[in-house]
C-alpha cells in the first residue's frame, strides 16, 4: 500500500513537472529549409566607442514558401535575421566591448529613467556553445529550430569603424 501511495506521488510530481513547462524538446521542428556551412565572426572597432558584436551567418540553400526567419539566439543574444545578397542571413550581436557608455547621470528620478537596461530574451531550450536557434514563421504560425555545429571563423578587423548604429554589413 505505501509502495503504491509513493509510486503515485512520484507520478503525479512528474506529470505537474511536465504540464509546467511550455515549451519541449518536441517543440522543436525539423527546419523547413537547408543552410550550407553556418558561421560566426567576431569584431571589435578599431575606434574607441565604436563597439564590438558578433556577427552570425546563416547561409540558406533551400527553403520552402511561407517561410520568414524571424531570430536568431546565439552565445546568450538574440538578434533579428536580415536577409542579405545571396541567400545569406544574418544577425548582428552586439557585446559589450568597446562601447561607449550613454548614462544620463541625474539626480531627478524622471531624468535617470532613461537608463533603461537592455532587455534580452533566452531561447526555450538549451544551447551548446556551438548551437544556434533560430525561430521562424511558416505560414504564419512561429516556430523553433537548433543549428548545429557552428563554427567561427577568421575576425572582422575594422579599423574606422563608425559609432554603433552604421553597422557594416560585410
Amino acid at each position: 500500500m505505501l509502495k503504491s501511495l509513493f509510486a503515485l506521488i512520484g507520478f503525479l510530481i512528474l506529470s505537474l513537472t511536465m504540464t509546467q513547462c511550455g515549451t519541449t524538446k518536441s517543440d522543436l521542428q525539423e527546419p523547413p529549409f537547408q543552410t550550407a556551412e553556418v558561421y560566426y565572426k567576431q569584431w571589435i572597432a578599431g575606434v574607441q566607442g565604436g563597439g564590438s558584436g558578433i556577427d552570425l551567418y546563416v547561409p540558406i540553400t533551400d527553403m520552402s514558401d511561407g517561410i520568414q526567419l524571424e531570430k536568431a539566439f546565439f552565445k546568450g543574444k538574440v538578434a533579428p535575421l536580415n536577409a542579405t545578397e545571396g541567400k545569406v542571413f544574418v544577425a548582428h550581436f552586439f557585446t559589450d566591448l568597446n562601447n561607449e557608455r550613454d548614462l544620463t547621470l541625474h539626480a531627478d528620478a524622471i531624468e535617470e529613467a532613461v537608463n533603461t537596461p537592455s532587455v534580452s530574451e533566452s531561447f526555450p531550450f538549451p544551447l551548446k556553445t556551438d548551437e544556434a536557434g533560430i525561430s521562424y514563421k511558416e505560414n504564419g504560425v512561429l516556430k523553433y529550430t537548433k543549428l548545429t555545429n557552428i563554427i567561427q571563423k577568421e575576425s572582422i578587423p575594422r579599423p574606422t569603424a563608425p559609432p554603433r548604429g552604421d553597422i557594416d554589413k560585410g
